[in-house]
């Protein structure tokens, strides 16, 4: 218990550096031992170091795919933790972000919300920072941009306040508003900003963000080059971390890159490829996304029929997530179909 709880510490405090990698390999290394020193917290009556364990993990639970044991491991931690501490605080706004990150909103907003109440009542600045951010994000999901809005921009404020790099990941999110709501320009703007931030030392996983959102926002705009390029190396990066998330999410932002310009058969098989991966984690495509997807199926539909993108989509759906990386960084020759 005492060795990987140090673990788990040590990884904690180096989630939004340049050292991220390697912390989540290492933790792939010892998952069935810090599945032992989880269990064993819960068998001896240790759940305080079980929360404190588990939410340090938060980043690795959703990178490489353990949502559903990352809620399930603090869903019965905090059961067994009562104490209305730090502890489960921050225990709280992880169980909240791993149910978001399975688009489960309805589960995640009262996690959240006791989140923040209890990280404000015991001076819990980081929490409350994080709770808030993810709270943002459900406004999000539920399409109420307004308030989304409101809570990014105060979660920016709190993380930079608590001088924390989290701030750039906070402030990439924001930039999704403006983009959603259709200031494109700002939107760059805004996605540029963040990245400056992680220039000096930043992480990979928040570097990633903020180019697939710099990518969606420059295809959005009609600059598809830079769109691509900024798509493929999000995915470059999410595929040299294994997160799973960013590999889908870029993966679908190449489909319709491809789609737009023309290479509708490249876009169904990455759309498979992305199907795929989305499936592993488990997720789906996030609500507000969706409107692209749809538009794309319906011209990769008319372009090359019902049949062909079928079979398509299939061939891509049965790749692996290194293939898929592949696929979308364009390993394979595009074909264009007019």
């Amino acid at each position: 218990r005492d060795q990987f709880s140090m673990l788990c510490r040590e990884a904690w405090t180096h989630w939004t550096d340049a050292s991220q990698p390697r912390w989540l390999d290492r933790l792939e290394i010892d998952h069935h031992n810090l599945r032992a020193a989880l269990d064993w917290c819960l068998e001896n009556d240790d759940a305080d170091v079980g929360c404190a364990m588990a939410s340090d993990m938060w980043l690795y639970w959703e990178a490489r795919g353990h949502l559903t044991e990352g809620r399930r491991r603090l869903e019965a931690l905090l059961e067994a933790h009562r104490a209305d501490d730090r502890v489960r605080a921050k225990a709280l706004w992880v169980a909240g972000y791993l149910a978001l990150g399975q688009t489960d909103v309805e589960a995640a907003i009262p996690l959240l919300q006791r989140s923040l109440e209890l990280a404000e009542a015991t001076g819990d600045s980081e929490s409350a920072a994080f709770a808030t951010q993810y709270l943002g994000l459900c406004r999000l999901f539920v399409g109420d941009l307004v308030g989304a809005a409101e809570l990014l921009e105060e979660a920016v404020e709190r993380h930079q306040t608590n001088r924390q790099r989290a701030a750039a990941f906070a402030l990439s999110d924001v930039a999704v508003i403006w983009m959603l709501e259709g200031e494109i320009g700002r939107a760059i703007s805004v996605y540029e900003e963040a990245l400056a931030m992680t220039d000096e030392g930043g992480d990979p996983w928040t570097r990633a963000h903020c180019l697939w959102g710099l990518g969606m926002s420059a295809w959005l705009s009609g600059d598809f080059t830079r769109a691509e390029q900024a798509e493929m190396e999000a995915l470059r990066l999410s595929g040299d971390l294994d997160e799973r998330t960013g590999i889908a999410l870029s993966l679908e932002a190449l489909a319709w890159i491809s789609a737009s310009r023309g290479y509708f058969e490249r876009s169904a098989l990455i759309h498979g490829a992305a199907l795929a991966v989305w499936g592993s984690i488990p997720r789906r495509l996030p609500e507000p996304l969706r409107d692209h997807d749809e538009q794309r199926e319906v011209d990769t539909r008319r372009a090359i029929g019902d049949e062909r993108m079928g079979r398509l989509v299939e061939e891509g759906r049965r790749r692996d997530r290194v293939a898929a990386v592949a696929r979308g960084l364009g390993t394979e020759e595009p074909i264009r179909t007019m």
